[in-house]
């Protein structure tokens, strides 16, 4: 995956599990990404699902996530807040990777701590 599609990505996917801890509808997959022209680009994309994500997460309740989910992946059935834990565990990762790519490029100043 590119710079873009990695954070794309991390956007996207945060959103689609939320609202699957939220819902327990959508089906897991990955998201699709699109074309950049430039890091704005990336960043405006990335904001929104930013934005989208968090409405959907303040609307979340202990219901929500004590209710069962049943997933076609088994390591995803249980209560709904282990999506919520996922959305950490894959940030997690993917940071790292973002990271690496980014002094790749040369970055020398990243825009979140260490």
């Amino acid at each position: 995956m590119t710079v873009s599609e990695v954070a794309q990505h991390l956007g996207a996917s945060a959103d689609m599990f939320i609202r699957t801890a939220k819902t327990g509808e959508g089906q897991i997959g990955i998201p699709q990404t699109v074309d950049c022209p430039s890091m704005k680009e990336v960043r405006r994309i990335v904001q929104e699902w930013t934005a989208k994500t968090t409405e959907t997460f303040k609307t979340v309740t202990d219901e929500d996530l004590e209710t069962l989910y049943h997933s076609p992946f088994p390591n995803l059935d249980g209560p709904r807040s282990k999506l919520v834990r996922l959305v950490i565990d894959h940030e997690i990762h993917h940071k790292g990777q973002l990271f690496v790519y980014t002094r790749i490029l040369g970055v020398q100043e990243l825009p979140f701590p260490l």
